[in-house]
């Protein structure tokens, strides 16, 4: 089934934020090519490493875990040239796959890069269990992947600008409750326990909207 790029497009207009718009990704890829299951990663960074993080998928769920280090098997060949991969099921190992947890018979595995500008923002990773998908069906995507790459990254450009806005809200609020400690005393003995206690429950606010 080909895709409607003009619903495509309205249909991601439609939500603001990052899982919603990658879960229609997903769900309008696995429509248009027969028999696939689809997962949405976005490349970011945990605990100091490079990863994929996988963001939404349709069909079967075939991810071992929430997140996969960049440089793994045929993800780390999609990251390394970012243009459409096909890798046909007599080329492929198990351990070209291992982040993929599937019982059945794998045909074939496509990846279509999610690249915004000089960005590769995320990756279209298409598994095929009854056909090999073609290259024809890979380039009627192109467009698609354009349009989501320019999609997911506003997103999280959106959650992220939202987030810092959520931190600084609660960094004024916390220090009008120091104020307001400041001035119900002038008790100095009284005062520096407050002012310590304040401090740190500051601090320890801070510390986790840095975590998130």
């Amino acid at each position: 089934m080909k895709l409607d790029l003009k619903a495509f497009s309205c249909e991601l207009l439609g939500a603001q934020q990052l899982i919603p718009r990658a879960r229609i990704v997903a769900r309008a890829v696995a429509e248009s090519v027969a028999g696939s299951s689809v997962n949405i990663y976005t490349a970011g960074t945990l605990a100091g490493r490079e990863v994929w993080i996988s963001r939404a998928w349709s069909g079967e769920q075939t991810v071992r875990g929430s997140s996969v280090p960049i440089n793994t098997g045929t993800l780390a060949e999609l990251a390394a040239r970012q243009e459409p991969l096909i890798f046909c099921d007599r080329h492929l190992s198990r351990e070209d796959y291992a982040h993929l947890d599937i019982r059945r018979t794998l045909r074939s595995l496509a990846y279509l890069p999610l690249v915004s500008g000089a960005d590769l923002v995320g990756v279209v990773e298409i598994l095929c269990f009854e056909n090999e998908i073609t290259g024809a069906e890979i380039a009627e995507l192109h467009e698609a992947a354009n349009i989501a790459a320019f999609a997911l990254n506003a997103a999280h450009r959106y959650e992220s600008e939202r987030n810092d806005s959520l931190a600084s809200i609660s960094r004024l609020t916390q220090l009008y409750d120091l104020e307001k400690s400041f001035s119900s005393t002038l008790e100095m003995d009284e005062l520096l326990p407050i002012i310590s206690d304040k401090f740190r429950e500051v601090m320890e606010c801070s510390a986790i909207n840095l975590w998130l």
